[in-house]
């Protein structure tokens, strides 16, 4: 059973904010607690765990920690995610070749993605050309 506290919707409404590159949960702790919202370390870590089986946030790791980003509804469900590993902006892969792919993935390999908690890592166009 799910339970729309103001708590909840207040850890929402700010993953919501950070839409397109995650959080963790330690920067989760001091916003709330800076909008007077205070939740504990361990509630929040308690609270993505039941967000990400209701396909509300996906996880991430870079560097050894992990990240949460909210998941809009209507577009991530059927894509990849492309995580850069400096900014740590998400990228959507939505091209046409998803169907082939997922198809070529399941026929010769029988493994099933869950394209909405799918991540690969790598560095965005903006980070390559900043190091160069």
């Amino acid at each position: 059973m799910r339970y729309n506290t103001k708590q909840r919707e207040a850890m929402l409404a700010v993953l919501r904010e950070h839409m397109g590159k995650g959080i963790t949960v330690r920067q989760l702790v001091q916003i709330m607690k800076d909008r007077n919202t205070g939740v504990g370390e361990s509630t929040l870590y308690r609270r993505m765990r039941h967000f990400e089986d209701e396909n509300l946030v996906r996880s991430y790791k870079l560097n050894g920690e992990s990240y949460y980003e909210f998941l809009p509804q209507d577009d991530c469900m059927h894509h990849l995610h492309l995580v850069c590993k400096n900014c740590h902006r998400t990228l959507h892969l939505d091209c046409d070749f998803m169907e082939h792919f997922n198809d070529h993935v399941l026929k010769e390999h029988g493994f099933r993605i869950d394209r909405p908690k799918s991540v690969i890592y790598g560095v965005c166009k903006e980070c390559a050309e900043e190091d160069e």
